[in-house]
């Protein structure tokens, strides 16, 4: 689709806890920024990205400053987010294995939600409204806490799909089933700089 894009991997549990996979994430958009330029790409116009954990970590670095400042970075980094069926706003813990990922921080600390205290760049939060594994409130409730805040949200709820199925819409041959991959170059589009800015 003409963009350049990296696809960064993070450490699981339980070979580490929240935050060490925060970390990894924010390490690698510091490489982004860094190093885009190498491979045809722009520092200023980089959109950050993912599917359900991927999608709460994408959240996570645009609003919370925790992580890029420890890269030396923050926020401006990220041109636009995109989340894609993302758990932002999850508690209480109920699932065991949730409650020990996150096991190390207190509760609130490890929700995207919580850190929306001001404008952030443009976000778009996609989700099915048949997801059983990230319900749909934590689209609903993120969209509406960053436009309380100021921030320039677009918030879509595809009907009939699942939380496979919305990324699985991502790939050829299955398009048709959502509109993910539309919805996010439309996003991206939108607010990317020009070549000629």
């Amino acid at each position: 689709r003409g963009y350049v894009t990296v696809l960064a991997d993070y450490r699981l549990y339980p070979e580490v806890y929240y935050p060490a996979f925060m970390e990894d994430g924010a390490k690698a958009l510091a490489w982004v920024h860094h190093h885009i330029g190498e491979y045809g790409g722009r520092a200023d116009n980089v959109f950050v990205t993912g599917h359900s954990a991927g999608g709460y970590m994408a959240l996570m670095l645009t609003v919370n400053d925790r992580f890029l400042a420890a890269e030396g970075g923050n926020a401006s980094w990220i041109r636009g987010a995109i989340g894609i069926a993302g758990p932002y706003d999850f508690l209480p813990f109920t699932d065991p294995n949730i409650k020990s990922i996150f096991s190390q921080e207190e509760d609130i600390k490890t929700q995207p939600i919580s850190f929306v205290k001001k404008p952030v760049p443009p976000i778009l939060l996609l989700s099915g409204d048949e997801d059983e594994d990230v319900g749909v409130k934590n689209t609903l409730n993120m969209a509406e806490k960053l436009r309380s805040a100021g921030s320039p949200v677009t918030e879509r709820v595809y009907p009939g799909v699942g939380h496979i199925t919305i990324i699985l819409a991502v790939a050829d041959g299955f398009q048709r089933k959502a509109p993910t991959l539309e919805d996010m170059l439309a996003f991206i589009k939108a607010n990317s700089i020009r070549n000629d800015q």
